[in-house]
């Protein structure tokens, strides 16, 4: 019987001393919560990793391969995505604002409740079979009631209190906090 490959958990800045020595394919990492923002990555593969809750804002992911992976609340926000592949992936609440797309993959893609403010992602992107692409928005006007009381619903299921009350949510990349009074 053969031994299913266990998960390896590693933390933004290992992946990103790995990546500097030379390692490419980091298929399965579990990595949550954490920054890779401005580096450049191009290359770099993420098969059926789980990147939920990171930020990769102003990341060069050229060439990335990031083909089912999970990637829920997570950040790509003036990220390059240029002939990068996310089919199959799961990006629901996710960023991508400002975002380049140019013969990216994201067929078969979960794009759910996801931002793509000032992008190209219509033409840049192949959405073919995409799930979820009736409910982003590409412009704050298409931001509906419905949307936001779903985004407080999902927030509130995710969030954690500090020691002085603080309730904080790690939703699309950044902070959303206040004092529950």
């Amino acid at each position: 019987m053969l031994n299913p490959k266990k998960k390896e958990y590693l933390r933004a800045s290992e992946i990103l001393k790995l990546y500097k020595e030379g390692r490419r394919d980091f298929s399965g990492v579990v990595c949550n919560n954490d920054s890779f923002d401005n580096f450049d990555l191009h290359g770099i593969i993420f098969k059926k990793a789980n990147l939920s809750y990171c930020g990769f804002h102003s990341t060069n992911l050229e060439g990335a391969d990031l083909s089912g992976a999970i990637l829920e609340w997570t950040g790509f926000v003036r990220a390059n995505l240029k002939h990068a592949n996310f089919e199959k992936v799961r990006a629901v609440w996710s960023r991508f604002n400002e975002a380049q797309f140019e013969k990216t993959n994201m067929r078969g893609a979960d794009v759910s409740w996801s931002l793509f403010f000032d992008t190209n992602l219509f033409g840049g992107a192949d959405l073919t079979g995409a799930v979820g692409v009736d409910t982003i928005a590409t412009d704050p006007s298409q931001i509906t009631d419905e949307g936001m009381k779903k985004i407080g619903r999902t927030a509130r299921k995710n969030a954690w209190k500090d020691r002085s009350g603080i309730i904080y949510s790690s939703g699309f990349g950044y902070e959303i906090n206040s004092r529950k009074g």
